[in-house]
């Protein structure tokens, strides 16, 4: 049960009040995964992101692997016709937030965005949604001499 708080959180307290969570994540050897959640977008594109993640690193101060997952949208259709869905992984560079360890407000906002960012500049253009237009997002994308292009996924 323990683990899986570590891993989940809890609903009554969340991340922040999760003692698991709190007592391992900063030891060395230790692994903290934790997902992206929250309201499923129609169209399969970013959404405005909450802090979660951005806390839980900026205090434990670890470095951070962003995975962008593509293709899922498909998986339930294909599954009723008996095919196979194309899902793409793509894994990041780990990176680290500047170090604060206590951020709050603005720059736990500041942290989410980075974080969304580098999410978003490995997905495709049409998935990359709320952050397709986002300054770090076009910085990124031009690292890796990638057009930042704004296309829409059909």
């Amino acid at each position: 049960r323990a683990a899986r708080a570590a891993a989940t959180g809890t609903r009554r307290r969340g991340w922040r009040g999760s003692p698991p969570a709190r007592s391992s994540a900063g030891r060395p050897g230790n692994l903290l995964q934790s997902s992206r959640r929250g309201t499923r977008s129609r169209t399969a594109a970013l959404q405005s992101a909450k802090t979660g993640a951005a806390y839980l690193a900026d205090r434990a101060g670890v470095p951070i692997v962003p995975i962008a997952i593509t293709g899922t949208e498909h998986f339930q259709a294909n599954l009723k016709r008996w095919r196979r869905t194309p899902v793409r992984f793509v894994v990041g560079a780990p990176f680290r937030l500047p170090p604060n360890g206590r951020a709050k407000g603005e720059a736990l906002d500041a942290y989410t965005t980075l974080i969304m960012s580098q999410l978003a500049a490995l997905l495709p253009p049409g998935y990359r949604g709320v952050y397709a237009d986002h300054p770090r997002t076009h910085a990124l994308l031009a690292l890796n001499g990638e057009p930042a292009s704004t296309a829409t996924l059909v």
